[in-house]
């Protein structure tokens, strides 16, 4: 808690504490907690909207505030989850939108609420911020060997499409891409058995590295693969092209080549 007020200091000048602020996290259903007429409920994916809508009408204010960090129908078949996800942006909220690219995408999609362009038009949209303390060109010695960075989730998320992305590795290499220098493979975001790429080579899964480790294997690597089926650019690409290194990724929808470059 004093880390989030910190925080919430540091970015917004703003005393949490001044306000008579409390801060309550309800992620532990099995908790019982108190609702108050003057309490405020921030969700931050559709199962923790469902729960806060039920819980905001006790309020003054039933609306509940949503932050919305990719459009998650996506993340499902046709199925109850994907029926459940698409229900949220109907609900009464205040739309907070990770990136002008997924609110364009709601908006031109009509998904839910944001079919009515007067809601789209007063979103509160951010875009990512990149540490430039962290993600930054560092120099190194060309004759070294180089290493690849695969953004690779196989049973996390669907969404980052590791087969496709193995499939198009394995063609880079049998094509004779990887053939002018030492090449290491490096799969992060979640660990897995090796896989063969063909000519030798193989991905390689890297073991959780915290923040500061994490930006350095960054900083370090020469290339990224880093897929992401969603109109949300992802954060990889990002921090890659401000490390200096060369970032390849997916268009989808609102998510254009141009837009991506911009």
């Amino acid at each position: 808690l004093t880390i989030l007020k910190s925080h919430i200091h540091k970015i917004s000048g703003i005393d949490p504490d001044e306000y008579s602020i409390d801060f309550v996290d309800a992620h532990n259903r099995a908790d019982v907690i108190s609702i108050g007429f003057n309490d405020v409920f921030i969700a931050t994916a559709w199962w923790t909207a469902h729960m806060a809508k039920s819980a905001a009408k006790f309020t003054r204010d039933s609306r509940i505030y949503y932050l919305i960090q990719d459009y998650e129908t996506l993340f499902y078949g046709a199925s109850e989850n994907y029926a459940d996800a698409e229900a949220t942006y109907n609900f009464d909220y205040f739309p907070i939108v990770n990136t002008s690219l997924l609110r364009d995408h709601l908006a031109e999609k009509g998904i839910g609420r944001f079919v009515d362009p007067s809601f789209a038009a007063t979103a509160a949209v951010f875009e990512p911020a990149v540490d430039r303390q962290h993600f930054f060109p560092e120099k190194a010695n060309k004759d070294q060997e180089r290493t690849l960075l695969f953004y690779a989730r196989p049973t996390i998320a669907e969404r980052n499409l590791f087969g496709l992305g193995v499939l198009s590795l394995r063609a880079a290499v049998s094509a004779g891409l990887f053939q002018d220098h030492k090449w290491n493979f490096v799969g992060m975001g979640e660990d897995f058995a090796p896989v063969s790429l063909g000519r030798g080579h193989e991905l390689v899964a890297a073991p959780w590295l915290d923040f500061n480790t994490y930006a350095e294997q960054m900083r370090k690597a020469d290339l990224l693969l880093s897929l992401m089926l969603s109109p949300h650019p992802s954060y990889p690409p990002l921090e890659m092209a401000a490390a200096g290194g060369a970032a390849v990724t997916n268009v989808f929808g609102s998510k254009t080549e141009k837009r991506l470059r911009d």
